[in-house]
């Protein structure tokens, strides 16, 4: 996996996300509700002022400055892409394909289109999704797999400790 990967990955959400918000600008009008054949989910069309469940609403700088920290703390922490798991460089493009997808959002209008409404649960869109999918498999490399090492490096560090064992007899020998 490389940089340009990352990137590519990112550039898909992001061309995903524009899509579908311009689909749903075009077609809908604004609060509009289409219902959808299967009854959990419907598409809602309006605009988020805030974050995550409307909350800091009208905060715009707020919102542009945090996207750019993220989008800034992810092109910074993964320039050595190579030593990176496969979650890790999938969280990283998800965040950051849904960050810039949000930002695009909050620079050109002030606010984010949502469209996918669950009824129950706020509505959001697909840049929403690539972010909480992201942020989630970073916390699963962080706290499951960070904890457990995968078979290969168990082996290596296996591989390490017989390597000292092995020369700390002939180190006593030598004296």
């Amino acid at each position: 996996m490389t940089r340009l990967n990352l990137i590519l990955i990112a550039l898909v959400i992001i061309g995903l996300d524009w899509w579908t918000k311009y689909l749903v600008q075009t077609r809908m009008a604004l609060h509009q509700t289409i219902p959808l054949p299967v009854d959990f989910v419907q598409l809602t069309y309006v605009h988020n002022y805030g974050g995550a469940f409307g909350i800091f609403a009208h905060q715009r700088l707020f919102f542009v400055l945090a996207a750019a920290v993220a989008i800034g703390g992810i092109l910074y922490f993964f320039r050595e892409i190579s030593q990176l798991g496969k979650l890790s460089f999938w969280a990283g493009a998800l965040i950051l394909g849904g960050a810039i997808g949000n930002l695009i959002d909050r620079l050109r209008w002030g606010y984010v289109v949502d469209f996918i409404d669950l009824r129950w649960w706020p509505v959001f869109n697909v840049a929403d999704i690539a972010l909480t999918v992201g942020v989630s498999l970073m916390f699963i490399e962080l706290v499951w797999v960070g904890a457990h090492p995968p078979a290969e490096e168990k082996r290596e560090g296996a591989e390490e400790g017989t390597k000292v064992a092995e020369e700390a007899p002939k180190a006593e020998e030598a004296t």
